[in-house]
């Protein structure tokens, strides 16, 4: 299940033979998908779009602007999050190369297509609800992505860094958004923190528990005033710094 909240989080519910008897505590978070603009999931279809027989969770990624391709790795748990590899197979972001929260991405409604123009390859279609233009002119209604089985899914993989990074921030110098990048070599407790010059706290970007791979958070600097700013990842025993100029 996708749940529809803020928190980008999966649920499953396993070991149940009769559903009559499902109840709160069956259900379990078992995946969280790291959060752009203002997360939520809608649509959620279970497919082999590279038919290489392990089956993928295909997610449309509502306000984070992306679609999602979960596959389950053919072995363990379903039901662990190391079970999964994680795809970003459409990111409006990349595309329309507009910071979050430039846009309103809506993808709600996403669908597998088979193949539609009989070329040997399958199709996955999705809508952008709500229309962009005055920021995009190219932020059109509908989309679609097609599957190449000999290459897998086009898209942009979530790699498991081999240790701690943290990305320059881009744009740099921006106004008044820009994207902080990092990759962790495992899940563990994460903290990203933005700091001004004498050291005080401008924002807590990221407090919380994030699977091992990329990452990627938007930060909104339209309330608070140009200079040279400094942000901090917290991982395990690991603390990284970069600094960013914010210009007004």
């Amino acid at each position: 299940m996708a749940g529809t909240e803020t928190k980008n989080s999966l649920f499953m519910i396993s070991g149940i033979t009769d559903v009559s008897a499902i109840t709160k505590d069956d259900v379990k978070e078992f995946y969280h998908i790291p959060i752009i603009d203002q997360g939520k999931f809608r649509t959620m279809h279970i497919a082999d779009p590279d038919k290489d027989g392990k089956l993928s969770l295909l997610i449309a990624g509502e306000r984070n602007g992306q679609i999602y391709d979960l596959e389950y790795k053919g072995e363990g748990d379903p039901a662990d999050s190391t079970s999964w590899d994680l795809n970003i197979i459409f990111d409006i972001w990349e595309k329309s190369g507009i910071v979050a929260p430039g846009l309103s991405p809506r993808f709600f409604y996403g669908s597998p297509a088979a193949d539609m123009d009989r070329d040997g390859k399958d199709e996955y279609l999705f809508v952008n609800y709500s229309s962009d233009f005055t920021a995009w002119t190219d932020d059109a209604y509908l989309y679609m992505i097609e599957i190449d089985a000999a290459v897998g899914v086009k898209s942009e993989t979530y790699l498991v860094p081999s240790s701690i990074e943290l990305k320059q921030n881009y744009p740099n110098p921006f106004n008044p958004s820009t994207v902080i990048e990092f990759g962790l070599n495992k899940m563990q407790q994460t903290k990203l923190v933005v700091y001004d010059l004498l050291g005080r706290e401008i924002a807590t970007l990221v407090n919380e528990t994030l699977p091992a791979g990329s990452h990627r958070v938007a930060f909104d600097a339209g309330n608070i005033s140009a200079g040279t700013y400094f942000y901090t990842l917290t991982a395990g025993n690991t603390v990284k710094t970069n600094k960013m100029i914010l210009l007004k």
